[in-house]
């Protein structure tokens, strides 16, 4: 069904001459008065053509599958293991990129504080912890 079009655009058959009757003059392939693209929504997939074929290959692989099953589980696990370790480094290096953005920007108040700079307040962006979660 993926290569189906509207009704209007499926088939398109001309009137055919007596000089568009003979095999040589059709350039189009198929019969006379339908080009080849118009064929198209006839073509089967590789399953519908060959089902003997596509059973046989499934066969195989399960019990591919099934005789050598621990490879197959060591495999996943060393893709988790390495989806983690990625996830980890990621992690890691946001936090350092926040943690210098908390720092520069602790630093700039702090100065601005040591200028003079009332406006900041006496703690900056940030007050501090109280007493009972410090």
């Amino acid at each position: 069904m993926r290569y189906m079009r509207p009704m209007e655009q499926r088939l398109v058959i001309r009137p055919s001459s007596p000089a568009q009757d003979s095999p040589s003059s059709n350039s189009g392939g198929g019969p006379v008065g339908i080009q080849r693209e118009d064929l198209r929504m006839y073509r089967r997939s590789f399953a519908e053509q060959h089902p003997v074929i596509l059973g046989l290959c499934v066969l195989f692989g399960v019990a591919f599958v099934i005789a050598y099953w621990p490879v197959f589980v060591a495999a996943g696990i060393a893709y988790g293991a390495f989806l983690d370790a990625r996830t980890a480094v990621r992690r890691r290096r946001r936090r350092q990129g926040e943690d210098a953005a908390i720092a520069a920007r602790a630093d700039y108040e702090h100065t601005a504080l040591m200028c003079g700079d009332a406006w900041r307040g006496t703690f900056g962006r940030y007050e501090p912890a109280p007493w009972w979660r410090a």
